[in-house]
């Protein structure tokens, strides 16, 4: 069961937060995820993946540091690696699940 989150940290629309427990509900959000889909990952680590959904005709320059911060807690609340170390710096980018050769990285996030 894939779980899912709103993030309403921001004076905005609620964004909604997808992950996958494991790898193969990390597969199940791969297939079917939307086009505006937005994928965290961190490389080299085994960790759940999160996706976060776009608004219509939002812009990815256009979300709120907040939501980002929220992917970013998720993603390092769900490693075995990150969640037991005190401090992690993650290392993320996104794919745009419709175009996947289109990457582009954020910001590292210190959590």
């Amino acid at each position: 069961m894939v779980f899912y989150f709103t993030s309403s940290s921001v004076n905005s629309s609620a964004y909604t937060i997808y992950m996958g427990k494991d790898k193969y509900e990390n597969e199940d959000l791969i297939k079917r995820g939307w086009p505006e889909d937005i994928w965290f990952h961190v490389d080299k680590l085994s960790l759940a993946h999160v996706y976060l959904r776009l608004h219509k005709r939002e812009k990815i320059e256009d979300i709120p540091k907040e939501v980002l911060m929220d992917c970013a807690h998720l993603v390092k609340a769900n490693s075995i690696q990150g969640f037991m170390a005190p401090e992690l710096v993650l290392h993320h980018s996104y794919h745009i699940l419709g175009h996947k050769a289109r990457q582009k990285a954020i910001p590292d996030s210190r959590v």
